[in-house]
């Protein structure tokens, strides 16, 4: 598994300010401003719109550490407060798989990986500050 490095923010890859904003020519209700981000941010862009999702599994396991490697990239992206309101649930057992397949309307693809991973919403933290600090649970 490759690990991109982090991108410092310079001049050259830093988004432009406002002030270099033109606004759009183009006919229509909606005008959008008009900006030419930097070459990078061009690259993510189009790296995130040819997306697409292959869900053909190899049978073979994640090498040694790769899962904790993979959860800890997730714990490092930010969440509301920091909370990390999230929990994630390693399933490879056939049988749970084919349990939460069909719950999930019968996704063959949960069933084929060898190792699937399931995040779910974990409020515990939440509730348990909010209790502390007095607040109702639920929203007004």
């Amino acid at each position: 598994m490759t690990i991109a490095p982090k991108i410092k923010s310079t001049p050259s890859t830093s988004f432009p300010h406002k002030s270099a904003m033109k606004s759009s020519s183009s006919p229509g209700p909606l005008r959008r401003r008009q900006t030419r981000p930097a070459a990078l941010l061009d690259d993510t862009l189009a790296g995130i719109l040819a997306h697409r999702s292959v869900r053909g599994y190899l049978p073979t396991p994640l090498p040694q550490g790769a899962l904790e490697l993979i959860v800890a990239a997730a714990q490092s992206a930010a969440t509301s407060s920091n909370l990390q309101a999230w929990s994630v649930v390693a399933v490879k057992d056939k049988d749970r798989k084919s349990r939460l397949a069909a719950l999930a309307g019968n996704q063959k693809h949960i069933e084929q990986t060898p190792l699937f991973l399931r995040i779910l919403a974990d409020l515990s933290v939440s509730i348990a500050l909010r209790k502390i600090a007095g607040r109702p649970l639920e929203a007004p």
